[in-house]
């Protein structure tokens, strides 16, 4: 099983996107961990990051 610690670091933010002052979106690369897909998490209110949703990609 993988723990917190491992999974935090086998991600790479490998971009950042910012629209506007409330349209953040950071996106990961995870390596094999969910086969090969990278997963975007995107902020609705900013930096607050109570509004949030995660995608997987690919």
């Amino acid at each position: 099983m993988l723990s917190k610690e491992g999974f935090i670091a086998s991600l790479t933010l490998s971009a950042v996107e910012v629209a506007g002052s409330t349209l953040i979106t950071l996106w990961f690369e995870c390596g094999e961990m969910f086969w090969g897909h990278s997963f975007s998490v995107t902020s609705f209110d900013g930096v607050r990051f109570n509004d949030v949703r995660v995608e997987l990609q690919g």
